[in-house]
């Protein structure tokens, strides 16, 4: 009978910590992403990686580039898509929370004159 009771105070610690974890982000909106012209007319190509912090309300907060190539581009781009987001609202034991340091790369390319998003 020890047994049967300790096992299911295991399996409901173990439900109860699974229900309580926060769920990954979820992106609701975006805005639009600008290629820049100087960069466009010159043919050049790049990457911006992006940190960022999503507030309780599902807003993105602390943007910040931590790594670009070429540096001097596209970083100004970057961070109004990254910055323009709108998030589901993560919840943790039913309340919002703030969740950090996500990292986002947005790849500029002109084959088909578009950027692209690799979260």
């Amino acid at each position: 009978m020890k047994t049967a009771s300790f096992l299911a105070a295991v399996a409901l610690a173990f439900i109860a910590g699974c229900a309580s974890a926060p769920r990954p982000l979820q992106l609701v909106t975006t805005g639009s992403l600008a290629y820049p012209e100087a960069a466009r007319a010159q043919g050049v190509e790049g990457e911006v990686r992006v940190q960022y912090d999503v507030d309780v309300t599902g807003t993105v907060v602390n943007a910040r580039v931590v790594a670009a190539d070429p540096p001097g581009t596209f970083e100004q781009a970057a961070l109004d898509f990254v910055l323009s987001w709108r998030f589901r609202p993560v919840e943790a034991n039913g309340r919002p929370v703030v969740v950090e340091d996500n990292v986002s790369e947005i790849a500029f390319r002109l084959d088909d004159g578009r950027a692209d998003l690799y979260p």
